[in-house]
């Protein structure tokens, strides 16, 4: 139980200290912009999914499909064995993998105790939905998806979890609510394509 909270706390404040960890460019005099007359103004650019490549942990026994142009962070805590951290969109979105092998004894018993922790851990604000499916390869998942609260305002999550070979892990992707809503379909790809 304690290393499930260590993972969605550590994954949590790596969210927020992603968002923190920016550095802001200097602010310069803005110039009226010359806009040529009876020109539409262009429709605002809708983020593009990542090419796919995957990751994988000879350790912790997973592939995952992994962002190729985001940063990756390894083994900061150890039962956080990657975070996929998108500098494009200021380091706000990111995908983190957690692996556990405390004994839940099934993927039900992991879910109630995960989502208990999310619930009591005081940065949830609210659990959206609750769902549960099959990866691509047929393994069981619970998906849960929530609002938490960030020193930069709210984010919006997607957690899946799975109970492989004794061990506990979990796909939680995060992002501002806007960029959540243009990327889930993506989100979906990554928590449904894991392997173990």
């Amino acid at each position: 139980m304690k290393s499930l909270i260590n993972i969605f706390c550590i994954a949590s404040l790596l969210v927020i200290f992603a968002c923190n960890s920016e550095t802001q460019s200097p602010s310069k005099p803005q110039t009226p912009e010359k806009k040529p007359q009876n020109t539409a103004p262009a429709p605002p650019a809708k983020p593009k999914a990542p090419e796919k490549q995957y990751y994988t942990s000879s350790v912790f026994a997973f592939k995952v499909l992994q962002p190729s142009s985001w940063e990756i962070i390894e083994n900061r805590m150890p039962n956080l064995p990657v975070i996929f951290i998108n500098k494009a969109a200021g380091g706000k979105e990111t995908i983190s993998i957690g692996a556990d092998n405390k004994t839940y004894g099934d993927l039900v018993n992991y879910y109630d105790i995960s989502r208990d922790f999310l619930l009591n851990s005081g940065q949830i604000q609210s659990i959206t939905e609750e769902s549960e499916g099959k990866t691509k390869a047929g393994v069981p998942f619970k998906r849960i998806i929530f609002q938490q609260s960030a020193q930069q305002g709210s984010l919006m999550s997607v957690s899946f979890l799975y109970f492989q070979n004794k061990m506990g892990y979990s796909v939680t992707c995060s992002a501002p609510g806007n960029i959540f809503d243009q990327q889930r379909t993506y989100y979906e790809e990554v928590g449904q394509t894991i392997t173990f």
